[in-house]
């Protein structure tokens, strides 16, 4: 492989960016940290990055959400380093606003332009999970209560911004939706792994219209 490494280092020219001050990042993934808040992944595309720097969210007509840098982090193979700076070009992690989406520009300045904003693709199924209050209830797991299955809930919400979860009218039922079966049922076999008992409702597929009403 090494004359293979070789020919890209020769032959593939490094991309071009700018290294000045203030930055703009457009979020790629997000994930969730109890203690930070909510963290954006993404390529600095213009600009320098540090811990303290003010932080705003840019998405789409939304008006924008103000913070502070309070972490950064960079990967060195598998793992997750936080470090106080970051350059054009660098993939990061930055945490500091309380909630971050994908799609979304992360600047310095109201002064700098967004990027292209991508939104999420709406959810495609909704699931209802249901405390089992039945005879058998308790026997397969032992997180039961409706408390607990709504905090599991809200916490994989958090993480998972392709997943969204809500309350209903009903202080047993929860709605879960998102954009396939495949993906709730990961979610419903990691909460049997982890000790909770829930039941689920059939797969109910939810419509969207576009702008020419189809």
């Amino acid at each position: 492989m090494t004359p293979l490494f070789d020919m890209i280092l020769e032959r593939v020219p490094a991309p071009s960016s700018d290294d000045g001050e203030g930055y703009r990042i457009a979020v790629a993934n997000v994930s969730y940290s109890d203690y930070l808040g909510r963290i954006g992944f993404g390529k600095i595309r213009t600009g320098t990055i540090r811990v303290g720097d003010p932080l705003f969210g840019l998405r789409g007509d939304a008006e924008p959400v103000a913070g502070k840098v309070t972490a950064l982090f960079y990967f060195e193979g598998l793992n997750q380093i936080q470090i106080e700076e970051a350059h054009a070009g660098d993939i990061v992690g930055v945490a500091g606003l309380p909630d971050i989406l994908i799609g979304e520009t992360l600047v310095d300045s109201l002064d700098r332009p967004p990027l292209p904003f991508r939104p999420i693709d709406p959810p495609t199924i909704k699931m209802a999970f249901a405390v089992n209050d039945g005879p058998l209830a308790g026997l397969d797991g032992k997180k039961v209560t409706a408390r607990s299955i709504w905090e599991r809930l809200e916490r994989e919400g958090r993480a998972n911004v392709s997943l969204q979860v809500s309350q209903t009218d009903n202080s047993k039922i929860f709605h879960v939706t998102g954009r396939g079966g495949m993906q709730i049922a990961v979610l419903i076999e990691q909460m049997r792994r982890e000790g909770y008992e829930v039941l689920v409702s059939r797969p109910e597929v939810l419509k969207h219209q576009d702008e020419r009403g189809k």
